[in-house]
């Protein structure tokens, strides 16, 4: 978890306050022992020990600060000690004594802070502590002292003022933080929530969309194509003698009813056209094309190119009845002697182009519901539609899907 950058910043601070009582003694002891004192090595002993004091209570022990007042009550005592025998050393110790009035307000807690304060001020007094606890001061001489206590009491009363502001507004910012991000996922699970709801609304409306139309394929195509396909029946049994090639249309019209009843129930039902069922897309192609030629007089090639890749179903679906539904046209409307079917596997694009040396037709008459169907199932792969058609000349349909859509699709 990340730091709260106002509690750092405040430690940070509290950490160069501590600071203070080194640089004092240090100070101090250089001025002594330059200008001369009438104790040097006590004084350097007693400095060393007042350093050494403070490192370890303070500087060693951070985690004890304003927390463990046992501890911090023995720094301060200790400390209060040694800075007393220095300054009845060399009083100019007394500026070492109030370098530690940061430190007060960064050990103890609370309201003790205060009368350490003062405890500290005592030592600055003219002609040492010893003189306040033997009677030998004044009290105009205690006025200064105390008045620079009442200063630092005030500041650093302030000082801890804005520290719990900072901290009270500190952890208003967390509060507001944690309260954002479970907005934002409760917002993110009200959107999949409502994604969900919607997807289900959409498959119920597909299901029930679907259950309509197979009930009314059931009453009208379902039952004409099977009509179809008993009277079929029965003119090949009750005319035996009909020419091998009108039989052979006969069953070719026979075979057509019942795989367009077998189609259009998988289509009802969702699933996948016959042809892909168990085969891949370019067997599925020439299954169709080899359907097309038994059934049409003409010509008609299939040409496959590039490495076969497997689509996912959307777009092999998408891509055989493109294929059906343009050489549907040519039987129904080209009267074209040879048909081209050519399916190329690109390196980020599959093609497909079926052309026909038809009469052609006006490109104005190429927007029928087939066209239509085929174009919406290509575009939905971010794939496109293109037909040209010149009239005598022929007619080309081009369409491409890239792979990259199909692979989302």
């Amino acid at each position: 978890m990340t730091a709260d950058p106002h509690e750092h910043r405040i430690r940070r601070w509290n950490l160069w306050w501590t600071l203070a009582p080194y640089v004092a003694l240090l100070l101090v002891a250089v001025v002594a022992l330059i200008t001369g004192t009438e104790h040097p090595w006590p004084v350097i002993g007693l400095s060393v020990a007042a350093a050494a004091w403070h490192a370890w209570w303070i500087q060693s022990h951070p985690h004890w600060w304003e927390r463990a007042m046992v501890p911090m009550s023995a720094y301060l005592a200790g400390m209060l000690a040694l800075l007393t025998v220095l300054c009845e050393l060399d009083g100019r110790f007394a500026v070492a004594a109030a370098a530690c009035y940061p430190t007060v307000f960064v050990a103890l807690r609370g309201g003790w802070a205060y009368p350490a304060v003062f405890a500290v001020s005592l030592l600055t007094v003219p002609g040492g502590p010893v003189t306040v606890v033997t009677g030998g001061i004044t009290p105009d001489a205690l006025v200064i002292p105390l008045l620079w206590a009442g200063v630092v009491c005030f500041i650093g009363g302030m000082s801890r003022s804005l520290e719990r502001e900072t901290a009270r507004r500190g952890e208003l910012n967390r509060a507001l933080a944690r309260a954002n991000r479970e907005l934002t996922a409760l917002g993110a699970e009200n959107a999949a929530l409502q994604r969900r709801l919607v997807d289900q609304a959409h498959r119920a409306g597909v299901t029930a969309e679907r259950y309509w139309i197979a009930r009314e394929f059931h009453d009208t195509l379902a039952q004409g194509l099977a009509g179809i396909t008993t009277q079929l029946d029965t003119v090949d049994a009750e005319v035996p003698d009909l020419p091998t090639r009108a039989r052979r249309r006969l069953h070719t019209a026979r075979r057509l009813a019942r795989d367009s009843l077998v189609e259009a129930r998988r289509a009802v039902e969702a699933l996948p056209p016959g042809p892909l069922a168990t085969a891949s897309l370019p067997e599925a192609v020439e299954s169709v094309v080899r359907d097309w030629r038994e059934q049409h007089e003409g010509e008609i090639a299939l040409t496959v190119t590039g490495a076969v890749t497997v689509l996912p179903e959307p777009a092999e679906a998408a891509l055989l009845r493109a294929v059906q539904e343009a050489i549907g046209n040519v039987a129904a409307h080209a009267r074209a002697r040879r048909t081209v079917v050519t399916l190329s596997y690109m390196e980020d694009t599959v093609l497909l182009d079926v052309r026909d040396d038809g009469h052609g037709r006006h490109p104005t008459a190429t927007t029928g519901l087939g066209l239509a169907a085929m174009r919406d199932r290509i575009h939905r792969l971010g794939g496109e539609v293109v037909v040209e058609a010149i009239p005598g000349t022929g007619t080309a349909v081009a369409v491409s899907v890239p792979i990259r859509a199909t692979a989302a699709a």
